[in-house]
């Protein structure tokens, strides 16, 4: 990363009360340029090589320290995955769109998502302030359906995976009889016999 880079980083996180360290900043830089809305192992296993002291729990406490701060969103987990993401903020205003198996995010275009935010009456928003007391100043919106496409590619992947699984069992298998008696000699070992001294017969 270039020192300009970094300097404007390390405003960036002053201006936001945080302190400016390697860690972070790797993460930041990963989070931001990351348009698949990571979860915290993807930007762990991404991470990895380049910064190998960070830990998994570092990379949640950072980026729930992000979130806290309003540098990054954290979008619930959904899918079989079932692990939250994460989004950096980037100034401008876009939706998401999630699917509801594979818990896959995809941001809506820009200009879609200001039409869609456009087009929810103001003075609704009024009545809604009026009634419950909020000042509204930001609106998030998800959307919910199917990617076929991420759901394809998931069930791709699990067909791998137990492919891989049986080829394993086929490797080793628990049942074979000299697979067994393998194992319980090493679990057994047999001590070898050892002879008793024999008395020196006098004269």
């Amino acid at each position: 990363m270039s020192r300009k880079n970094k300097n404007k980083l390390s405003d960036l996180f002053a201006q936001h009360g945080l302190r400016c360290t390697k860690q972070r900043v790797a993460l930041y830089e990963a989070l931001y340029n990351a348009r698949t809305h990571p979860t915290a192992d993807d930007l762990y296993r991404s991470l990895s090589d380049q910064v190998p002291a960070m830990s998994l729990a570092t990379v949640y406490n950072t980026l729930e320290a992000f979130c806290d701060v309003g540098l990054a969103h954290k979008m619930p987990g959904a899918g079989v995955n079932g692990s939250a993401r994460y989004d950096a903020e980037r100034g401008d205003e876009h939706l998401h769109v999630r699917c509801r198996v594979t818990g896959k995010i995809a941001d809506v275009p820009e200009e879609l998502s200001k039409e869609i935010l456009n087009s929810i009456p103001k003075h609704l928003l009024q009545q809604i302030e009026q009634e419950l007391g909020y000042s509204v100043d930001q609106i998030n919106i998800e959307l919910i359906g199917q990617n076929q496409n991420a759901i394809t590619d998931l069930r791709e992947m699990e067909e791998v995976s137990k492919r891989q699984q049986r080829r394993r069992q086929k490797c080793i298998d628990v049942n074979d009889p000299d697979y067994q008696k393998g194992l319980a000699a090493a679990l057994n070992p047999k001590m070898p016999k050892l002879n008793p001294p024999q008395k020196e017969e006098s004269d």
